[in-house]
């Protein structure tokens, strides 16, 4: 048998049949790819240089076929005709060799002269705006040439360059040598045959191609008319308005059909580009879900290269930081309105997951609601994973053209709006997106108001007047939003709120015995007076159960105290805390103590609880929980230990507020017959031990009465609960 052929001598035989049958069927219009041999040829020829490539990688240097690919441009003629795309079909075989060839060859290729201005023409061949069968394979390769990238960031400056650097700079990885000079003479014979063949056909690009191939220049002319694809789409040009003389067309101009002046255009700057980015984002809308996800993979490589100058040109000369604001604020007003808050609550979804949980699948809405929630997802972790400057561009564009222009105040009195806003307080893991939730909650708002103060109707205000709405799922929602708020620990938020009220200390008395308790050890009949203040606000004659002890709370409140205790990010805070409160002045000179609006509005909320509905007043009962499980000092003395401490008198506290309530419910209820029974038996309800269709539910008007003194007993019990856990707390760290 007669050895196999040389892998050079393969080569150059695969690649002349190739370009055989691809002149064979150029007139050919209606001849389809796969009725040729081009797609084996190109297999054989991907096969053949991954072979070489493993052969001779050890030895440190390119074989004779990587040579010859790259001394005669052959990518860059396989570009030509992807960009035709005759015989139908080419592109995304072309664009699949290219992907397998850039990922399995190991010889450094990418900043080669012959290479990366033909993968610079096929990314800005890649357009997802306008769909096509090739939008798949299109992804695929942007998201190989972002994966190569990713691993060799020093190669980005050269796809971030302008078109003359491009078509100028040496290559990085110059891979000519004395071996291709010796078979100089071989390439230029084959090639001059081919571009005989070729130059009886219509497509003058080719021509070009292989002419400019024939001259043999170690070097690409400056002005070589292939190149001309290189020059920046207005897509990847950093925008911007300039006043122009007359509305005239130019190149390089776009007329901008927003703008309300006339006198202004949208004119871009040639010095920038990064089209693998911007070509990219354009496939963030298509319609496959495949592609979608695809597509952020490719952005969330792109914005990950640990490099600054990269960074700088993501924020300054790309849209990507305008079109991800966008998509989010598109997908936002997609969502219909007939969502349903539990569904939201109910709904887990990730930015690599784009299709909603098969639980939720069938209720209107999801699928707008879950395409949402993956894009903040993915906008959350974009954040995480990219540099800091894009993280901190993004979250400034989010703050402004999301939460900004979307969650306006008026905006902030729907249901629906608050419930998602919920959702991504709780959805959000980034510090930036944190920090941009927060200062756009509170609008940066640090020093406290006085009492007298009228604030104008900022996002909190908006927020505190819910409370007071005849609306029980407007009250019902904003509650919640600030039980998440609380349960994911947002120091920022919690300090405007209520510590700059509290941590001077001026709801006590006497300050001097702040200081001495705070530092003796606590005594036991301290934590028992506390105790007992909250079990014997209920009376014995209108409690529920027979068990009116706190034990049964103690376990879960206790996991939910060293929760918050892992997530808490205070830093010295019981010193500055006893600092501020040393400071504060005594006797006649005194301030009159305010809390602020955010407690004023809960404590007002309390008050009302015999008039609200049983699922706000539950609601309701588990903020005040969430929020006295908070280990600040201040908050615990004001909140959980004010029945102990000797308070100012215009200092409202919670075990009056709670007081009151009861003394209201018991006065409801003490006429009616039977009342203990009637009580007994509305907790069963409640609790599940009865069915709903009792005889007792829901009759009288009166019945929510009960409901209400059941929600009371309940949380006075974990009130005890929660005291006793901090109190144990305690000991156990002094």
């Amino acid at each position: 048998l007669a050895p196999p052929p040389p892998l050079h001598e393969d080569f150059v035989y695969h690649w002349k049949k190739l370009m055989k049958h691809y002149l064979e069927v150029t007139n050919n219009k209606n001849v389809s790819i796969e009725a040729t041999n081009i797609p084996a040829r190109l297999d054989q020829l991907l096969k053949i240089l991954i072979k070489e490539d493993e052969e001779m990688h050890l030895v440190g240097h390119p074989g004779p076929c990587l040579e010859y690919f790259l001394q005669h441009g052959l990518l860059n003629l396989l570009a030509t005709l992807a960009s035709s795309d005759q015989p139908p079909g080419i592109r995304q075989h072309v664009l699949q060799f290219v992907s397998k060839f850039l990922s399995n060859v190991k010889t450094p290729v990418l900043g080669h002269t012959s290479v990366y201005p033909p993968l610079q023409r096929l990314i800005n061949q890649c357009d997802g705006c306008n769909q096509t069968s090739n939008e798949m394979y299109e992804i695929q390769y942007l998201l190989g040439l972002a994966a190569l990238l990713r691993k060799n960031p020093h190669l980005v400056s050269v796809f971030t360059a302008n078109s003359d650097e491009l078509c100028c700079a040496g290559a990085i990885n110059d891979l000519s040598g004395s071996k291709s000079t010796r078979r100089s003479s071989i390439c230029s014979s084959e090639t001059s045959s081919l571009s005989t063949c070729l130059s009886e056909t219509s497509n003058s690009t080719i021509e070009k191609t292989l002419q400019l191939q024939q001259q043999q220049l170690p070097q690409q002319p400056h002005n070589n008319p292939l190149f001309t694809s290189l020059a920046t789409s207005a897509r990847s040009k950093n925008v911007r308005l300039v006043p122009i003389a007359q509305p005239t067309t130019l190149c390089g101009t776009i007329t901008s059909e927003d703008s309300s002046d006339d006198s202004r255009s949208i004119a871009v700057d040639e010095s920038a580009q990064f089209s693998l980015l911007d070509s990219a984002l354009t496939y963030i809308y298509s319609p496959d879900c495949s592609v979608r996800i695809k597509a952020c993979q490719t952005v969330m490589l792109i914005v990950s290269i640990p490099d600054e100058k990269v960074a700088e040109v993501v924020v300054t000369d790309t849209l990507f930081i305008s079109r991800v604001t966008a998509r989010l604020t598109d997908l936002y007003h997609q969502v219909p309105h007939i969502v349903e808050p539990t569904q939201i609550d109910d709904m887990h979804v990730s930015w690599g997951m784009d299709t909603p949980v098969l639980d939720c699948s069938t209720k209107d809405g999801s699928n707008q609601l879950s395409e949402f929630l993956s894009w903040f997802d993915f906008c959350d972790q974009i954040m995480i994973e990219a540099h800091p400057i894009i993280g901190e561009a993004l979250s400034k564009e989010i703050k402004a053209r999301f939460l900004g222009d979307v969650f306006a105040v008026d905006v902030l009195t729907e249901p629906l709006a608050i419930t998602i806003l919920a959702k991504c307080f709780k959805m959000a893991s980034s510090t930036f997106m944190n920090n941009v939730l927060c200062s756009w909650l509170i609008d940066n708002s640090t020093e406290r108001e006085p009492p007298d103060y009228k604030p104008l109707m900022s996002v909190k205000q908006t927020l505190f007047n819910n409370w007071a709405s005849h609306r029980a799922d407007l009250v019902l929602e904003t509650l919640r939003l600030f039980e998440v708020i609380l349960e994911k620990g947002y120091e920022q938020i919690l300090s405007s709120l209520i510590m700059v009220y509290i941590n001077d200390g001026s709801y006590l008395e006497n300050v001097d015995q702040f200081v001495k308790e705070d530092n003796s050890v606590d005594d036991l009949s301290r934590i028992e007076r506390i105790l007992n203040s909250f079990l014997s606000i209920v009376p014995v004659k209108v409690c529920s159960s027979e068990n009116s002890g706190y034990e049964q709370y103690l376990a879960e409140s206790q996991r939910q105290y060293s929760a918050v205790l892992a997530s808490s990010l205070r830093s010295n805070a019981a010193t500055n805390e006893q600092q501020e409160c040393c400071s504060r002045t005594d006797g006649k000179n005194r301030k009159t103590f305010y809390g602020g609006p955010f407690l004023g509005a809960l404590f007002k909320s309390l008050a009302n609880i015999p008039n609200q509905p049983y699922e706000v007043n539950l609601e309701l009962t588990s903020l005040v929980s969430r929020l006295c499980l908070r280990p600040e000092e201040h908050l615990s003395r004001y909140l959980v230990e004010s029945a102990v401490e000797q308070l100012v008198p215009e200092a409202v506290t919670l075990h009056s507020v709670l007081q009151g309530v009861v003394n209201n419910l018991v006065s409801a209820v003490i006429n009616r017959p039977q009342y203990q029974t009637l009580l007994k038996m509305t907790r069963a309800r409640l609790i599940g031990d009865q069915p709903l269709d009792t005889s007792l539910h829901r009759q009288d008007s009166w019945s929510s009465s009960f409901e209400n003194i059941v929600v009371v007993e309940e949380l006075c019990k974990e009130l005890a609960a929660i005291a006793y856990v901090k109190y144990k707390h305690s000991v156990e760290v002094s």
